[in-house]
């Protein structure tokens, strides 16, 4: 198989060695005698011999061709992505190391989904959420409610914005503009 050369191998204790090919290919030579001893014969035996879901590690994900390289049964191969799999989730599961979800189809192996091991922001309890993108909206029919301690904030749909804090300030480098039909000062 090809490897980009900006790609590094697969992590040591993932890439198959010399030391285990050699149970490899006696379990590999078993499983066609214990098939046609329970009949399955052809390409039934051909499938047999592939798990019809299973999980795999994922080490090079390619956007453009819409393929991953993977280690599944201790052997590399390169994989298609099923069109409902967001790169982004793969690329994660990368990073991470997390497992994948791969399903036998046909001839080929297609990577179906990730396996999550790490918190889900928003489902799962964590010390630290860091959001990172070119613009966060965060929209509620009724309010949002942020608040840390006894300091909040309010944004509800009536247009009105409430703060409460021991101690509020607010700054600015130029111009500091407060627009109201009234203000009130205590």
């Amino acid at each position: 198989m090809r490897q980009p050369a900006d790609r590094a191998a697969p992590p040591a204790s993932e890439s198959p060695t010399e030391a285990d090919a050699p149970e490899r290919r006696t379990a590999d030579a078993e499983l066609p005698a214990q098939l046609a001893e329970l009949g399955v014969t052809g390409a039934a035996a051909e499938q047999a011999a592939f798990p019809a879901l299973g999980i795999a590690r994922i080490h090079y994900v390619d956007l453009e061709k819409r393929t991953g390289d993977i280690t599944v049964s201790g052997r590399l191969v390169t994989a298609k992505v099923d069109p409902t799999v967001h790169f982004s989730v793969l690329k994660t599961a990368e990073e991470r190391g997390e497992p994948v979800l791969v399903e036998q189809r046909g001839a080929e192996i297609c990577i179906v989904g990730a396996l999550r091991t790490q918190p889900t922001p928003g489902v799962d309890k964590m010390s630290t959420i860091l959001l990172e993108a070119d613009r966060i909206e965060i929209k509620a029919k009724e309010e949002i409610t942020m608040s840390s301690g006894v300091a909040a904030i309010a944004v509800r749909a009536i247009g009105e914005v409430e703060t409460y804090a021991e101690r509020i300030v607010s700054r600015a480098e130029s111009v500091h503009k407060i627009i109201g039909r009234m203000l009130r000062l205590n």
